[in-house]
């Protein structure tokens, strides 16, 4: 064997793939018309009961809107193949759309949280209670029916995209029932001449503990998302059965030393193996070079971190063309 490589790429699915992308795509329209619904509603009423929080769950249901139309544009547009101008595919523009929308919320709450200190400090808001409290109870069990069903139809998809829509409406109903708790406790305190005053002050108290805890969350999913698109290695889960494959691999064929190089991108593992032969010399042949990357993969595990395998997996005798 001479001082070259054999690449091969592999890709595997597709059909699995496209079938995915249209489930994608009929969930994300499903969300996007329940969140539209729900935002015109939260504004007409936060406006109506001039309560600032209620305001917040619309507007924050709007910019939804505005992510999941631009999520569903990135999807299609992920599915249409262009190996001319992306060899590699467009998976990276799921993880830095999901990046942009968080920051867009990230924005939301900064704001929402300074006005709700502003208020809070200017002497209250003046909100009535009673169809406060019937629209955050509405409001909690919209959300964790549309969270439910979402959750419930990507168990099998496991798709990022669908995880992020989930984890909104989620977080709506989280949000509505921390709302439900302020108006209810707003109400006992209006059943006492002591604490009656105080009352105002639910609606902007409300809105500043759920903006702090609001901010964690997105912070940590942009996280996440930047790790796929900088390319990063997974985490244990991902690599650990891989790098034990590769090890067994190794040492079965007497190799001299393997690197492993490993992404996790959309659901794409991208696997990049390269292996010094050393004196053993046994992958002479192309045939053989192909029946060790089927071995390979073939211990590899399920895992529902990824749906996809790429592989390259290269060969050769000068260490300086595996470093």
């Amino acid at each position: 064997m001479t001082d070259c490589q054999s690449l091969s790429a592999l890709r595997f699915n597709e059909g699995r793939e496209t079938m995915k992308a249209q489930t994608e795509e009929t969930l994300m329209t499903r969300s996007l018309t329940a969140v539209g619904a729900f935002a015109l509603l939260s504004f007409l009423l936060g406006i109506l009961l001039n309560s600032q929080v209620i305001l917040f769950d619309g507007i924050f249901s709007t910019i939804s809107i505005v992510m999941t139309g631009a999520t569903l544009l990135v999807l299609k547009f992920i599915t249409i193949r262009d190996p001319k101008r992306f060899p590699f595919g467009k998976y990276t523009l799921e993880p830095l759309m999901i990046t942009v929308k968080y920051l867009a919320l990230i924005a939301l709450v900064f704001a929402s949280l300074i006005a709700a200190v502003i208020a809070l400090f200017s002497g209250g808001r003046d909100v009535l209670i009673g169809p406060g409290l019937a629209y955050a109870a509405f409001a909690a069990v919209y959300c964790y029916a549309i969270a439910r069903y979402l959750k419930k139809q990507n168990q099998t998809l496991n798709s990022n995209a669908i995880r992020s829509e989930v984890n909104e409406w989620h977080l709506d109903f989280l949000v509505s029932t921390g709302i439900l708790a302020g108006f209810f406790i707003a109400y006992l305190m209006t059943l006492s001449d002591a604490t009656a005053p105080f009352a105002v002050y639910a609606d902007p108290v409300m809105m500043i503990l759920i903006s702090l805890y609001f901010m964690k969350w997105p912070i940590s999913e942009i996280r996440q998302s930047m790790r796929e698109v900088l390319d990063m290695k997974p985490d244990d889960n991902v690599t650990a059965p891989v790098e034990a494959a590769v090890a067994e691999l190794k040492h079965a064929c007497g190799f001299e030393e393997t690197f492993v190089r490993t992404t996790l991108v959309a659901k794409t593992l991208w696997l990049e193996i390269d292996i010094v032969v050393g004196a053993a010399n046994n992958v002479e042949t192309i045939d053989k070079q192909d029946a060790l990357r089927e071995q390979l993969l073939e211990k590899l595990p399920d895992n529902d971190a990824y749906d996809t395998v790429w592989l390259t997996m290269s060969f050769t005798n000068d260490r300086k063309w595996a470093i």
